[in-house]
């Protein structure tokens, strides 16, 4: 019987396969890589369209509510306006009143 030569035709394929192997076993490492990350990288896409539906939401309710506000600050406005006419109309008639009540004969 004749020994196995080191470096035979064996001991070539077996060095072979086992290069195969790791290369199979990179391969499939680098899929799972590049499938987790396009994975996150869709689940960020879902999450941005989500954030972006409630912040338009969001923009939508501000803008109704600066055209309440608006409408109030003008509401308020003439309000303070047909307050202050009152004040003015209650000075004139104390006025009058105490003008009135200086001519009235003391007992």
């Amino acid at each position: 019987m004749e020994a196995e030569q080191p470096g035979g035709p064996n001991l070539i394929a077996k060095g072979k396969e086992e290069a195969q192997n790791k290369e199979l076993r990179r391969a499939r490492t680098t899929a799972i890589v590049f499938g987790v990350i396009a994975s996150l990288s869709l689940i960020c896409l879902v999450y941005a369209f989500v954030q972006q539906g409630i912040a338009k939401e969001n923009a939508r309710v501000a803008n109704e509510l600066q055209i309440k506000l608006d409408n109030c600050e003008q509401e308020a406005a003439k309000q303070m306006k047909l307050a202050e006419a009152a004040a003015e109309e209650a000075k004139r008639q104390h006025k009058l009143l105490e003008e009135a009540l200086k001519k009235i004969p003391k007992k």
